[in-house]
């Protein structure tokens, strides 16, 4: 067996993991392999790779830990080691977007045909699927590269070198590009002041653009010779002729990042003009101005756009301090919005395909996204007995008040308070850990805010230990382990009445992607409404308008002439409508027992789903994915035990249009309850008799 991982987690050079970016470090350091200026790559020396490889008990498993420790005692890189594993092993462990990213993909070709390729925790897959086939251009990104080409063709000059037309046809490229950034940039202020302003080129105007810049299908293939002569020099022929540090004179080669950016592009278009330019029909290119904000310490200036930002005058700051400052930039995209693009060839190429994760529902709607029919489809039930899990959705909160957690009531205060006192409540009654969960950060700010100006957080803090879910990925482990210290540590004294700690979180965030919150970590899930994604997202906007031209053009091809004035006949396979018009959704038995969907409905292509997904109907599949996932932060093993609370009252109000899109170990125990008095003589009568059962 082998594992296969990012630089980050396997390098074990320590002068290469002093740097900011490890990845990028590696990078730079492979182009000057052949110096042997890694100490720890083997290079071609293959007769020391099988000796290594003879050295190690392939026959056992490892983690990847273990791996790289084993590596460390050979003085061995475990990362290139691993690929080279790869070739012989007949059973490999990796990250699965490696086997999306067309790059990765196209070099492994040969050992991915005819395999069996399982992937665990396959929630994300549809969106890991298009964002593989996509490529965002930064502004900021390009310029540096362009400036990195400059320079490279200095030296190459001073060196009578004959690729400088390759490097001119590659500058001259990355101008145009950035040129049409700024050509297109007025159109984004006249599409209003909302952050979703942003610059359309529809799959027909694609084209168009590309020739504009010089990356037309009739001249693709040119520049792309060019990439490839200059990547081949600087992979070979500098690296012979020089004697210098890599990581120290980086600057004498193309950076890492250039060359990158460029991979991805040439791979990018080469994927969009394969079939005969029909994949095209699949992207969208925007444009959008971004907005971030970075760290400068005080006393330096900064410039932006030619135009020098001096420093905010502030004496009470030490000049050590940093703040932060705005930066605006432009960053051209190109979106697929089709998963199915993706994943089609690499199920094709596989012997079989296998998708797992207790969060796939609805699958129906998973597989018309992925363009897969899945014929072998499994839902099964959990291993913790029924009576171990309380779950219940609720329409009202302590006070009264109806809890709908759309975009119309999150600003009303009533809305907010009452949402505090319910948390308030249920801490009291429920002992370790609870886990709180927002469609949004933006929501999760308004009710702390809320909390805190009311006395609520004051209130909630003598009962739990409030822990808010960071943004940054910086030190989360750290956060994490602190919340899992906290929980231990008021469970084995509980300071002053507490009882545990609460993480307020959101849907989507890292708390609610995958992490395990097992025993009295969590013995308590809240979700608060349905987490939506943001409705004025461009990329929401473009994949809910590419979707419903599909879904229109599909249907009408469908229909036959009495059928003109007819629903659409895919709307007669409810499994692919989450909401179904308030009905349950049939069981996909019951949908292929059905004779009526058997005639135009049903499409018989081989390995093609039997529907397509409207924009909406793919809008809500990601909200359920999104709710699922983090409602299975909750009962981790067998012997778990939990509560687990909708606090939203379309749950109640009308269940069998909402519920249905509940993964199926959950849906059929859902308790509905109008009053939350009611719910909570349900808690306080669980807790009870689950505790008594943890001390017997």
């Amino acid at each position: 067996m082998c594992i296969l991982s990012g630089r980050t987690r396997s390098c074990i050079n320590p002068e290469v993991r002093k740097q900011s970016n490890v990845n990028d470090a590696c990078q730079n350091l492979s182009i000057l392999e052949q110096k042997g200026t890694c100490p720890f790559d083997l290079g071609k020396n293959r007769q020391i790779m099988a000796r290594r490889m003879r050295a190690l008990n392939l026959d056992k498993p490892w983690d990847l830990e273990e791996y790289v420790e084993a590596m460390v005692k050979v003085h061995t890189c475990p990362y290139f080691f691993a690929f080279k594993l790869f070739e012989r092993v007949p059973l490999c462990f990796c990250p699965y977007n490696y086997l999306l990213d067309p790059v990765f993909r196209e070099t492994v070709a040969s050992e991915i045909s005819g395999s069996v390729i399982i992937i665990d925790e396959a929630h994300n897959i549809e969106g890991a699927a298009r964002a593989a086939t996509s490529v965002t251009l930064l502004e900021r990104e390009v310029l540096v590269a362009s400036e990195d080409l400059k320079r490279y063709l200095r030296l190459l000059r001073a060196n009578s070198s004959v690729l400088t037309e390759d490097v001119e046809a590659l500058i001259n490229l990355l101008g145009a590009i950035h040129q049409v950034m700024l050509l297109a940039r007025p159109r984004l202020v006249a599409a209003g002041s909302f952050a979703s302003s942003a610059q359309v080129w529809s799959d027909t105007e694609i084209e168009g653009l590309l020739s504009t810049v010089g990356l037309g299908v009739d001249c693709f293939e040119t520049v792309r010779r060019s990439f490839n002569r200059l990547n081949n020099m600087v992979q070979k022929e500098v690296a012979a002729n020089c004697d210098f540090s890599a990581l120290q004179n980086e600057s004498k080669s193309l950076s890492s990042a250039t060359i990158r950016l460029f991979t991805y592009i040439f791979t990018m278009l080469k994927f969009m003009y394969s079939d005969d330019m029909r994949r095209i029909q699949n992207y969208r290119a925007v444009l959008m101005e971004v907005v971030n904000f970075e760290r400068q310490p005080l006393g330096e200036d900064l410039e932006i756009s030619g135009v020098s930002m001096n420093r905010w005058p502030n004496k009470t700051r030490s000049a050590k301090q940093a703040r932060l400052v705005e930066r605006k930039s432009l960053s051209l995209n190109f979106w697929c919005l089709n998963p199915a693009v993706c994943m089609r060839s690499l199920a094709e190429s596989a012997h079989s395909l296998i998708l797992a994760s207790g969060t796939l529902a609805p699958l129906e709607a998973l597989a018309a996204e992925l363009g897969i029919d899945f014929p072998v489809r499994l839902e099964a039930g959990h291993v913790v007995p029924r009576q171990r899990v309380l779950a219940s959705c609720v329409a009202r909160g302590p006070r009264g008040v109806r809890l709908c957690a759309t975009f119309q009531h999150q600003n009303a205060f009533v809305f907010q308070d009452e949402v505090g006192y319910l948390l308030f409540e249920a801490c009291q009654r429920v002992p370790g850990g609870v886990l709180c969960f927002f469609p949004s950060y933006s929501l999760l700010d308004k009710m702390i805010a809320r909390w805190e100006l009311t006395g609520l957080m004051g209130k909630l803090a003598k009962v739990k230990c409030v822990f808010t879910e960071p943004r940054s990925s910086e030190k989360f482990d750290d956060w994490v382990a602190k919340f899992h210290d906290t929980v231990d540590l008021m469970r084995s004294s509980s300071p002053g009445g507490m009882t545990g700690a609460i993480a307020l979180a959101v849907c989507r965030g890292k708390i609610s992607e995958g992490l395990d919150f097992a025993d009295n970590y969590a013995r308590l899930v809240v979700a608060v409404g349905i987490p939506f994604p943001p409705v004025k997202d461009p990329q929401i906007e473009q994949k809910r308008a590419f979707n419903d031209a599909l879904f229109t053009s599909i249907s009408s091809s469908e229909k036959t002439p009495s059928q003109t004035n007819s629903p659409s006949p895919l709307r007669a396979l409810p499994a692919c409508s989450l909401m179904n018009h308030g009905r349950r959704l049939p069981t996909i038995k019951q949908i292929e027992a059905t004779d009526s969907i058997a005639g135009p409905t049903r499409r018989s292509t081989p390995g093609v789903p039997s529907c397509i997904l409207s924009g909406s109907d793919w809008y809500v599949a990601q909200a359920y994915r999104a709710l699922n996932q983090a409602l299975g932060r909750c009962i981790r093993h067998r012997n778990d035990w939990g509560v687990i609370i909708l606090a939203e009252a379309r749950f109640v109000e009308q269940s069998e249009r909402y519920l249905p899109g509940i993964s199926r170990w959950l849906r059929n125990q859902f308790v509905a309850h109008e009053r939350w008095s009611d719910l909570l003589a349900d808690l306080s009568e669980f807790v009870e008799r689950m505790s008594k059962v943890a001390e017997t």
